[in-house]
């Protein structure tokens, strides 16, 4: 099973730490993929760079969608979720965090 999860980001510098270590302490069922897609609306901060930071200590790859000018809230959504091509898409915004490590699992065993 495929998981991908995107994460929408624009000029988050003070909050995305903790959204992507949110990401990292998933834990999954060794039959579940998951992938990153970071959608970033061309920030203007360190944004990127904090994620990027993070990217070694991942037990998930990352897909940079490029963006070369903003492109505004909803065109960042598009564009991520047709980058998806897993089974099933989590969303995660990068002012937001998940608070437990089984967020994640717990989802996809209602959903399968």
């Amino acid at each position: 099973m495929k998981l991908d999860i995107i994460l929408i980001t624009y000029n988050q510098e003070q909050y995305i730490a903790q959204a992507v270590e949110s990401i990292l302490m998933q834990r999954v069922n060794d039959d579940v993929q998951v992938r990153v897609i970071v959608a970033d609306d061309c920030s203007s901060d360190r944004t990127l760079e904090i994620i990027n930071s993070y990217e070694e200590k991942s037990p998930f790859p990352f897909v940079y969608l490029p963006a070369e000018n903003n492109m505004g809230h909803v065109r960042n959504y598009q564009r991520a979720f047709a980058a998806c091509d897993g089974d099933f898409v989590a969303i995660l915004e990068g002012d937001d965090y998940w608070t437990s490590p089984i967020h994640i699992q717990m989802q996809l065993d209602y959903l399968v």
